[in-house]
């Protein structure tokens, strides 16, 4: 588990503000999920342990390479905040997210 990069942090906000929620982003613990280095994240603690609930909101943005991406905020059954779900168009790696790794 790890807080949140700066860029992260910013998709989140403008995620969190179009889905009218009110949320600390300061102390979130994401863990990446194993999606091909598209950007996807797990959102706090005990994530196998929560159910999908639904979609909150989605942001579109254009990668450093042109690309298309769609990332998605997912909320769980309890109505708190379960994934972001990163979506890269062709399938390849989300340069934008992966700068720093």
């Amino acid at each position: 588990m790890r807080k949140l990069t700066p860029i992260e942090l910013e998709i989140f906000s403008k995620l969190i503000l179009e889905a009218g929620i009110k949320a600390s982003l300061k102390d979130l613990l994401v863990e990446p999920m194993n999606d091909g280095g598209m950007g996807s994240l797990k959102i706090g603690e005990n994530h196998h342990l929560k159910k999908f609930g639904r979609m909150a909101s989605d942001y579109l943005f254009k990668d450093t390479d042109g690309v298309a991406v769609i990332a998605s905020l997912n909320l769980d059954s309890e109505v708190n905040l379960y994934e972001l779900d990163v979506f890269k168009t062709n399938y390849e790696k989300t340069l934008l997210l992966n700068a720093n790794t």
